[in-house]
């Protein structure tokens, strides 16, 4: 299967280690980042999942999370997950 453009993906960035509604997660937390990547035809379904204790979530540690679980999600699809 060939599909132009980037594959389906998602991702989150939650606070864990207090459940709250508050938009307030500037603390030194616990913080879990997801990461899916799948296939449009829903036949391969990666995921990935990172968690953080103790740190405060600054803007740049939040990109470099990121970074860090897009490249697990790349290296487990390897390139064949592109064809």
């Amino acid at each position: 299967m060939k599909w132009s453009g980037r594959p389906p993906l998602a991702a989150c960035m939650k606070n864990t280690s207090v459940e709250t509604s508050s938009c307030d997660n500037s603390g030194a937390d616990e913080w879990t980042f997801r990461g899916i990547l799948a296939k449009p035809d829903g036949s391969t379904v990666l995921s990935t999942e990172k968690v953080l204790k103790g740190e405060t979530m600054a803007v740049e540690r939040s990109r470099l999370l990121g970074i860090e679980c897009a490249q697990t999600l790349l290296n487990r699809a390897g390139p064949s997950f592109y064809m």
